[in-house]
C-alpha cells in the first residue's frame, strides 16, 4: 500500500505539498488513493520545472499539454482535464489573493487559514438553498457527500448502459473514491432500484448476448 508520506514533490508544487497532503487527510482520502493524488501532483511539478514554469502558468492550455505527456508515457489519468484545469485556476486565484497563507493548507479561507468544517458546511447550506433544493424531511436534507454517492451510481448506471465490464472497471471507481479494495465499491450496486434492475438484467441475460 502506498505511503502518502514517501511521495516527494519536487519543483514549483513543491511549496503546496504539505499543504495538499494534509488536506487529502482531512478529507478522509486512505492513503493508497491520497498516495496517487501526491503522486499526480509529483509528475506535475517535474512537468512543469523541467519547461522551466511556474505554478502559476499552469494554464487550462498548458494542464492539455501535461495530460498528453503523461497519456503518450503509457499513464492513465485519474482526473478529468476540466477537473485539473478547475484546480489550476483556483491555485492561481488563490496564490494572487493569499501569496503567504497563514498555513499551507490547498484549500484556504478568505482569511488565508485552513478551512473549518463549520464554515464550509454554512456555505454548502447557503449553496443549496440557492438551487431551491428542499429537504424530503427534518431528518432527510441535502448533504455534501450525497454528490459522491450519486456520481459512483451515475457511474455505475452508465457502465451498466453502455454494455462495458463493469467488473474489470471497479478499480477505477475506487480510485476516484478513495476506497482501499474494490469490494467497498461494490456497496453502490445496491444503492439504487434503476441500478438494482440494470445488474438483474445482466445476470439473466444468456452467455454472449448483451442486457
Amino acid at each position: 500500500m502506498g505511503r502518502p508520506s514517501r511521495v516527494r514533490v519536487t519543483g514549483p508544487l513543491e511549496p503546496y505539498a504539505s499543504g495538499f497532503r494534509e488536506e487529502l487527510a482531512r478529507q478522509g482520502y486512505r492513503p493508497h488513493a491520497a498516495s496517487n493524488q501526491l503522486q499526480l501532483m509529483a509528475h506535475a511539478g517535474r512537468w512543469l520545472a523541467s519547461r522551466e514554469l511556474g505554478a502559476g502558468e499552469l494554464t487550462p492550455a498548458r494542464v492539455d499539454e501535461f495530460l498528453e505527456a503523461r497519456r503518450a508515457e503509457g499513464y492513465k489519468v485519474p482526473l478529468h482535464a476540466s477537473t485539473v484545469a478547475a484546480l489550476a485556476a483556483y491555485t492561481r486565484r488563490r496564490d494572487e489573493l493569499h501569496p503567504r497563507p497563514v498555513m499551507p493548507a490547498f484549500f484556504i479561507s478568505t482569511a488565508g487559514t485552513r478551512l473549518l468544517y463549520g464554515n464550509a458546511h454554512l456555505a454548502w447550506l447557503d449553496l443549496v438553498r440557492r438551487a431551491g433544493l428542499e429537504p424530503r424531511s427534518a431528518k432527510c436534507r441535502p448533504r455534501p457527500h450525497d454528490l459522491r454517492h450519486r456520481f459512483a451510481v451515475r457511474t455505475l448506471l452508465g457502465w451498466y448502459r453502455d454494455g462495458a465490464d463493469v467488473h474489470a472497471r471497479m478499480p477505477l471507481l475506487s480510485t476516484y473514491l478513495g476506497h482501499v479494495h474494490p469490494g467497498n465499491t461494490y456497496w453502490y450496486l445496491s444503492a439504487a432500484p434503476e441500478l438494482l434492475h440494470l445488474v438483474a438484467a445482466r445476470l439473466d441475460a444468456p452467455v454472449g448476448e448483451p442486457a
